[in-house]
């Protein structure tokens, strides 16, 4: 797998999706992941992660609300290799609200991928994100 194309097509629907031509709002930032958890979700060895929580990776607390495509690689004979994440991450300073939310969901629990973002709307956690703005958004791929 080219991991550039995945990347590529989630900043193309990042872009479509926002109106004003910067990404900062969780709620266009998750409705763009769901156009491109859709497209991805159905080919092979794919699953979707939503993760939210305040962690300290750079010397200071941020909240990160991270949705993540998981792609399993596979070697020249089929077998398991290893996974790699194109993650659409936004990261703000916590508030005390966001200070309490520490939460995930992987697709493959659920049946099918609407049936994952139903899911994840439905918890009290998303409600909150959903009206986060002005964040900060990184989009990578990484090996894991």
């Amino acid at each position: 797998m080219n991991n550039q194309e995945p990347k590529e097509r989630l900043l193309e629907l990042l872009q479509l999706e926002n109106d004003e031509g910067t990404i900062i709002d969780a709620s266009t930032t998750w409705e763009a992941f769901k156009i491109f958890g859709r497209e991805y979700i159905n080919k092979s060895n794919v699953a979707l992660l939503f993760q939210v929580g305040v962690y300290d990776f750079t010397g200071k607390p941020l909240f990160y609300f991270d949705p993540a495509c998981q792609f399993e690689i596979v070697d020249e004979n089929g077998e398991y290799d290893h996974f790699e994440q194109l993650h659409c991450e936004l990261t703000c300073d916590p508030t005390d609200e966001l200070e309490r939310i520490n939460t995930n969901l992987w697709s493959f629990d659920f049946k099918s991928a609407n049936d994952f973002f139903t899911a994840v709307e439905q918890l009290s956690e998303f409600k909150i994100i959903n009206k986060l703005k002005n964040c900060n958004i990184s989009v990578y791929h990484e090996d894991v």
